[in-house]
């Protein structure tokens, strides 16, 4: 965590991944990261900080746990249940204020028209008084048929308008709750298969949707289908009908018997220059005569490797003349007056006549060797 100034480290603390010298005598170290945590900080050094070398979105550390302790006697405080012991003291020296029990008294003796307002005002509490002895809830509890009636359609309007003349007049009384507890058990019941009514109506109308939509996907795939057949039918029609015309006209051209003949040429003509470099102006022209193109090759091939052998021969014998030719030149008195003899090289290798010195140096280690070979 960055601090907000230079030496200031105030509630803060710093978790680091390498040696950090430069936060020597600043910080204090009282603690250490163990464990497979070290993936978490290495996970956290991967994100991404701004030019200030602050973290674009910030980690939050929810929980730590101690893993190992090396100061067993310090025990941690709970600032949480303090404070709670502090506030319940508090609240226990606090003395307890008394309520008054004493109901408030309306003094309608004040007004001029107080006797009237008075006599309005103890109507109003025995009404009630009355009311509040039982309630529609209790009723129904207590007789439990009327949870079994059924009314029928045409005394429910009528029910209803009684009761809303009986609501507006004022005209509610002790004896009516029955009725009351009937009427409202009813409007629920309306109710319920009003709503149940209306979520079958959703189901039905969401079913009906999906079955059209399925519908519709079908009728648009079948109709597809229905082209596509007709499509292939025409394709097959039309395909019948080229091989139709070309039966008929190789028919036609069969029946032809010069036709049928030219025909027969043709092809004969086909296998015989198949694979022949000659076209057919050559053959039209008169240069090819031959029929059998396996014997025309051969043919070729032996006359013009002979053709060749031929010109090696002789530029052979040409380039081989001059071995054959030999120096002639006129001799002179001079040619005769030598010997041949004194003319030729000495061999320096001929044996070593017996009458002649050996000029050779003892000391010589060649020398040595041989004299010792010997």
């Amino acid at each position: 965590m960055a601090n907000g100034g230079k030496d200031d480290n105030g509630s803060q603390f710093f978790i680091t991944l390498g040696p950090t010298n430069d936060l020597n005598k600043k910080h204090t170290i009282f603690g250490k990261i163990t464990g497979d945590t070290i993936y978490n900080m290495v996970k956290m050094a991967e994100g991404e900080c701004d030019q200030n070398e602050r973290p674009v979105n910030p980690n939050y550390i929810k929980t730590t746990h101690v893993l190992n302790n090396p100061f067993d006697d310090i025990v941690p405080r709970n600032l949480e249940e303090q404070n709670e012991k502090k506030i319940a003291e508090e609240i226990a020296k606090k003395p307890k204020k008394k309520k008054s029990k004493a109901k408030a008294h309306k003094k309608l003796t004040v007004l001029s028209f107080g006797d009237e307002a008075a006599e309005d005002e103890e109507l109003a509490e025995k009404v009630n008084k009355e009311i509040k002895a039982k309630s529609a809830h209790d009723v129904v509890k207590e007789d439990a048929s009327i949870i079994k009636e059924e009314f029928k359609p045409e005394e429910k309007t009528q029910e209803d308008e009684k009761w809303v003349s009986k609501r507006v007049d004022g005209e509610v009384n002790l004896n009516d709750v029955d009725d009351l507890a009937s009427w409202m058990r009813t409007k629920m019941q309306e109710r319920n298969e009003q709503i149940e009514r209306e979520d079958k109506e959703k189901i039905e109308a969401d079913m009906n949707e999906r079955k059209r939509k399925v519908m519709s996907y079908q009728d648009q795939q079948k109709v597809l289908m229905k082209e596509l057949n007709e499509l292939r039918k025409k394709e097959n029609v039309r395909i019948e009908e080229v091989a139709a015309k070309k039966s008929k006209k190789e028919q036609r051209l069969d029946d032809n018997t010069l036709f049928g003949e030219f025909k027969a040429e043709q092809e004969l003509y086909k296998e015989k220059t198949a694979g022949n470099k000659f076209t057919k102006a050559d053959y039209n022209s008169g240069k090819v005569v031959r029929k059998n193109r396996e014997a025309d090759t051969m043919a070729m091939l032996k006359g013009f490797r002979s053709t060749l052998f031929d010109s090696k021969e002789i530029e052979v014998e040409k380039s081989r003349d001059w071995l054959k030719h030999t120096l002639q030149r006129e001799t002179t008195m001079r040619d005769e007056k030598l010997n041949i003899q004194d003319l030729e090289a000495k061999d320096m290798n001929r044996p070593v006549d017996a009458n002649r010195f050996d000029i050779s140096d003892p000391r010589n280690p060649l020398n040595m060797r041989r004299r010792g070979a010997k």
